[in-house]
């Protein structure tokens, strides 16, 4: 009877054979052809910073989708002009077996239908790295924060306590993690020590701010400008936002709040814009382009970027308005109060409180220099986790595990 190796050795590719990187998405992917395929832009810039750094072929592989979700990046690609190669087809072992067999490491995102990875890729001998951004909490706060009927939600809030116990066992077996935010990071701390942390964003070094335009915006002394940019969405905590307006001028603050994005929510916020008499101070301005338009007007008007998402989902808004010089005050979900720990940079209040993050907005307005002070902070931050160097952090990480060394 043949016997497996119990330790066999780290997959070498040959000398003529560049290693192989195969991505498993999280996202999922329509395919309106059998040669295009509609995936975020976002997600495709990504893969193309791997591309140009990654000394080897690379394999995308997602499932497949009959709509798009709710990202506001969606475009549509000829799969010739993608700079990987693309599959797509729904995840079991029979159908992912052969797609990594050939593979020198995997990247995959996290969630209930990649713990199979795990056993499968030490069957295969090949390094997995797992990328990790839902904490248990965020996952509970997320069903908590949405429409469905209660019963729902109780049944959605078990599951995923249920899949707990499976899921830990693959990050433990996974051969390290990429940790996007505070609050994986945080909570895997006993089940894989090998992590890395990072922050999600879309900014490389040529769109970040100056430190002359934050000195140009504080010269301007007009009523305090917040910006809020996103889905709006319910777990965004979107329809908050003129609760907070409303609030504002109950403390007589002045100020101007400007709304980017859309979403379900995009109703309910302009029908209390009216309630409220919101319309001299709250504007709502669509989705705008994040390079040409959202960019170019917080760098140049925002002072404070207001933030009620409701759990912890480490967005790239974070890193993105640290981008633009921006401070954040918001409520005190995982990743945000992760990020404000880490950088002493803005502030937060409990979930779901508009009063005080109101209050916590009036207090910044009152005291400009600290407010700059957090400003000239964010943008440094920011300049240290650019796009680039984000992703030339995460690269490295994967070499390293390409050949470790031994344990």
């Amino acid at each position: 009877m043949p016997h497996r190796n119990p330790n066999p050795a780290p997959y070498q590719p040959t000398h003529n054979e560049p290693p192989r990187l195969v991505v498993i998405t999280n996202l999922r992917a329509i395919t309106p052809s059998s040669d295009r395929v509609i995936l975020t832009e976002k997600f495709v810039d990504g893969m193309s910073q791997y591309a140009s750094h990654w000394n080897g072929p690379i394999r995308v592989i997602a499932q497949p989708s009959r709509s798009t979700d709710s990202n506001l990046d969606h475009i549509e690609y000829p799969l010739s002009s993608l700079p990987f190669e693309f599959r797509c087809f729904n995840f079991t072992n029979d159908a992912l077996k052969p797609a990594l067999q050939d593979a020198a490491i995997v990247l995959a995102g996290f969630d209930h239908d990649k713990t199979l990875l795990a056993p499968l890729c030490k069957q295969l001998n090949v390094p997995l790295i797992y990328i990790t951004e839902y904490s248990t909490r965020t996952q509970l706060q997320i069903i908590a924060a949405g429409n469905a009927p209660f019963l729902k939600k109780l049944r959605a809030s078990l599951w995923v306590k249920q899949q707990r116990k499976p899921k830990n066992r693959a990050l433990s077996q996974a051969t390290a993690l990429q940790c996007n935010g505070t609050p994986t990071y945080n909570e895997y701390t006993s089940i894989n020590p090998n992590r890395l942390l990072y922050f999600d964003t879309r900014v490389t070094a040529n769109l970040l701010a100056t430190h002359q335009q934050i000195d140009n915006r504080r010269d301007d002394h007009s009523p305090i400008r917040l910006l809020f940019s996103g889905r709006l969405i319910p777990m965004k905590g979107a329809s908050h936002l003129p609760h907070i307006a409303h609030y504002l001028l109950e403390n007589r603050t002045p100020f101007q709040l400007k709304i980017a994005g859309d979403g379900e929510s995009l109703l309910e916020i302009k029908n209390l814009i009216k309630t409220y008499n919101l319309q001299d101070h709250v504007q709502t301005l669509g989705n705008l382009d994040f390079k040409s338009q959202l960019l170019p007007l917080a760098k140049s008007w925002a002072d404070l970027f207001v933030c009620p998402h409701r759990q912890g989902d480490p967005a790239c808004t974070y890193l993105e308005t640290y981008s633009c010089g921006i401070p954040i005050v918001g409520y005190d979900n995982e990743a945000l109060t992760g990020l404000v720990s880490l950088t002493n940079i803005g502030s937060t209040v409990p979930l779901n409180n508009t009063k005080q993050l109101a209050d916590r907005i009036t207090a910044f307005a009152h005291k400009r220099d600290k407010l700059y002070r957090h400003a000239h902070r964010a943008l440094d931050f920011a300049s240290e986790n650019t796009f680039e160097l984000t992703f030339k952090k995460r690269i490295e990480h994967l070499k390293y595990y390409l050949n470790p060394p031994p344990a």
